[in-house]
């Protein structure tokens, strides 16, 4: 995509070559610039319902917030576990998937991919 400037030659927009893993057609793509020099990892979440694809945002979750998550898991509350995900780390996302109960459980499923860990491993001696 070419941009328009004060000049007569138009510049290319370097989203998709800067962004690559980002959707080129989000709206989202000046915060996702500042969202990434804040937070470095940025997730983003696609819906496409109706032809229209639907955004949301995430930050990567912080060492607490993994903790909280896992806790939550153990104790056998899944489902709130990626809510407190969902919740904690959401950036921003379009009114339509916090409005749309289908749109906004698949958002919170997604948010279980968000947290993962390095095998470990333990040696009695």
């Amino acid at each position: 995509m070419t941009k328009k400037t004060n000049n007569t030659e138009p510049v290319e927009d370097n989203f998709s070559t800067q962004f690559p893993e980002f959707d080129p057609e989000t709206p989202y793509k000046d915060k996702i610039r500042l969202w990434v020099m804040n937070f470095k990892t940025v997730y983003e979440v696609r819906i496409p319902y109706e032809g229209k694809k639907h955004f949301a945002y995430f930050r990567k979750p912080s060492k607490s917030e993994m903790l909280l998550y896992y806790n939550n898991i153990m104790n056998s509350a899944p489902t709130k576990a990626l809510e407190i995900l969902f919740n904690t780390c959401l950036l921003e996302c379009d009114p339509f998937v916090k409005q749309n109960d289908e749109a906004y459980v698949s958002t919170v499923l997604a948010c279980g991919s968000f947290v993962s860990l390095f095998n470990s491993e333990v040696k009695k001696n």
